[in-house]
């Protein structure tokens, strides 16, 4: 299935052969490799050649800007929960960040038949920094309403007013 996804990008490496296609063209292009005489639709158990197949390089990168938009917005965000002493939620984005690594890698032998994992992960990734410029707000308002609002008066001025 790799082969057959490879050779659909490298005959269509522009636009692919368009979105949800791999399996309509998987027949002839097994048969023209000589690699699969079963009539079943199949999946490229790879969800980047998936990708490239059916989008070429303008959905691979695409795909590529969505992933970096990702990481770099949970970076930042762990950073500012790290900064703002929440460090227990600066450890949860590190631990989410992992998680999406995990996902991509065993992309390279799973396909898109389960996106909605995908735009779940990404829905969330690009929540968290939301989350942590609304944590650092509330943090900063409860420093502000624990601070004295005047100094206390010394005591021989309390008893001069009493």
């Amino acid at each position: 299935e790799a082969l057959v996804a490879w050779q659909m990008f490298a005959d269509h490496p522009v636009i692919g052969v368009g979105w949800g296609n791999y399996r309509v063209y998987y027949q002839d292009y097994s048969r023209r490799i000589g690699l699969d005489p079963r009539a079943e639709e199949r999946s490229a158990h790879n969800l980047y050649l998936e990708i490239a197949a059916e989008t070429g390089l303008l959905g691979l990168s695409v795909f590529g800007l969505i992933l970096l938009v990702m990481f770099r917005w949970l970076w930042l965000a762990r950073k500012t929960f790290a900064a703002s002493g929440l460090q227990n939620l600066s450890e949860l984005t590190t631990a989410f960040m992992f998680g999406l690594v995990g996902y991509l890698a065993s992309s390279m032998f799973i396909h898109a038949a389960h996106p909605r994992y995908f735009w779940l992960s990404a829905g969330i990734a690009l929540a968290i920094p939301n989350v942590a410029r609304r944590e650092v707000l509330e943090q900063t308002r409860l420093r502000r309403e624990q601070r004295p609002t005047s100094l206390p008066l010394e005591p021989d001025a309390e008893s001069a007013l009493t």
